[in-house]
């Protein structure tokens, strides 16, 4: 009895504190404001974002849009689960061909390729991810896009014409 009187006159107080919000709902999968804010920091940050998802967009604009931000952030669970449901997977031998050829693509060697990432704050293993992500990206674009671009030589050759209508030889671009 003393304690029912003890808990009316000194009721127990809760704190009660959003620990985070639900920004988006993508394909059953949530972007929560913690992300938004993880993605913010990178960018404050300079770390490397795949510009596969910025659709032209420079990251400077990026920086400063946050509607461009959920966007980025939206096709990346888009991107993510089309690939999760047509199964694409990169092996890591592709990714170390891959960071190979950039290197060679840069005229340095791979330990060098390397020792530039470390540089700018990212492991090996964290570059290796991204490197994976966008391979995996790559892959799912280049089979559920360019793989049914079709262009016929007279396609190529009308839009020759419309741009070069004085039939001026050159290359065309």
């Amino acid at each position: 009895m003393r304690l029912l009187i003890f808990l009316l006159l000194f009721p127990i107080s809760s704190y009660c504190q959003l620990v985070d919000k639900i920004l988006v709902v993508v394909n059953n999968e949530i972007i929560l404001d913690s992300d938004l804010k993880k993605f913010e920091s990178k960018l404050s940050k300079g770390e490397m974002i795949d510009d596969l998802l910025l659709f032209g967009q420079g990251s400077d604009s990026v920086k400063s849009n946050r509607q461009s931000q959920i966007d980025y952030l939206i096709h990346e669970k888009l991107l993510e689960s089309e690939i999760k449901r047509l199964n694409l997977s990169v092996t890591f031998e592709r990714i170390d061909q891959e960071i190979r050829d950039l290197a060679k693509k840069n005229g340095i060697s791979k330990n060098d390729l390397l020792a530039a990432v470390k540089a700018q704050g990212l492991s090996q293993s964290e570059y290796q991810d991204f490197i994976k992500i966008r391979l995996e990206r790559q892959a799912l674009i280049e089979q559920e896009i360019s793989s049914k671009i079709r262009v016929s030589d007279e396609e190529v050759m009308a839009q020759y014409i419309r741009v070069n209508p004085q039939g001026q030889t050159g290359s065309y671009e």
